[in-house]
């Protein structure tokens, strides 16, 4: 039972991983249509900005560059999203191929439920039904090591010429060199329950280390996220509309706002994959340490 847990958690969380990764990918991709828009929209003021005679020739240039930058990108994503696809397909089936319907999902991370729970993990479970056996195993021996005795009553009616008779037997039934042959047996069998809990113990230790390591990771994601839409994500909107600007007002580099723009896209795309990956190590936390219930989970 233990085992068929381990396995159908991970199933639950490797679905939950892929689909997420999925969904980034796609929100990526969504954002650099948009940008495509905004591109046409600089193309168009570059050409006539040089029309009016305030712009160079050069600066034609400029917006088909970005516009070849927002192509490769999206040739990085397109694969991507394969990619994402391809390993959705492995828990899902050919389901994985269609378009994705709501929201991503998103646990919350507790640090105190799931130290508690770390206890509960499955491939902790695994021990106990072995150790009931050891249990039960040193039990047996220890009761082969005691004397084992009998009461036996019985009442027999004879002829007349004889009178009634009653019978009371005891028996004991003694264990011979119990000290050389139960003695051994009793203590291999302590020895193998010292070891079993000596390695749930070790398996204990090793999974509190990653979870340590697991929360740490999803609280380094936590801040970059925020850091990423609370300061980096202005400070690129605010950095390109300074640009654009200066540009308009003729006291600005058209290399300047372009640089500026590509930032922006760069801090743009940084925040989703981002949000993408601390998603990710929540759904990872959540199956790995919490005891998530089957309702709407295995669906």
């Amino acid at each position: 039972e233990a085992q068929t847990r381990i396995t159908r958690l991970a199933v639950l969380r490797e679905t939950a991983v892929a689909w997420i990764a999925r969904d980034a990918v796609e929100r990526q991709l969504a954002r650099i249509d948009a940008l495509d828009a905004e591109n046409r929209l600089f193309d168009a003021a570059v050409r006539a900005r040089i029309a009016g005679g305030k712009g160079r020739a050069l600066d034609a240039v400029a917006a088909r560059q970005e516009a070849a930058m927002i192509d490769a990108r999206r040739d990085e994503l397109t694969a991507q999203r394969q990619q994402t696809i391809a390993t959705l397909k492995r828990w899902i089936g050919p389901r994985a191929a269609s378009p994705l319907a709501g929201t991503a999902p998103d646990w919350p991370i507790i640090r105190e439920s799931l130290e508690h729970a770390l206890h509960g993990h499955p491939e902790l479970e695994i021990f106990g039904p072995r150790g009931r056996v050891l249990d039960a195993e040193v039990a047996e021996a220890r009761a082969d090591k005691k004397p084992d005795w009998a009461l036996e009553l019985a009442y027999a009616k004879r002829g007349s010429q004889f009178g009634d008779m009653a019978m009371l037997q005891v028996s004991f039934d003694l264990p011979v060199f119990a000290a050389t042959r139960q003695g051994p047996k009793i203590a291999a069998k302590l020895a193998e329950r010292e070891g079993l809990e000596a390695e749930r113990e070790a398996v204990l230790r090793e999974h509190a280390a990653m979870l340590e390591a697991d929360l740490a990771e999803y609280q380094r994601l936590v801040s970059a996220v925020k850091r990423q839409r609370e300061v980096l994500l202005p400070l690129a909107d605010e950095k390109a509309d300074l640009a654009l600007a200066g540009w308009r007002g003729g006291k600005g580099e058209l290399v300047d706002l372009v640089m500026a723009r590509r930032e922006r896209i760069d801090a743009e795309l940084m925040a989703i994959a981002l949000e993408g990956a601390r998603r990710q190590m929540a759904a990872r936390l959540h199956y790995a340490y919490s005891d998530p219930t089957v309702t709407g989970e295995e669906q």
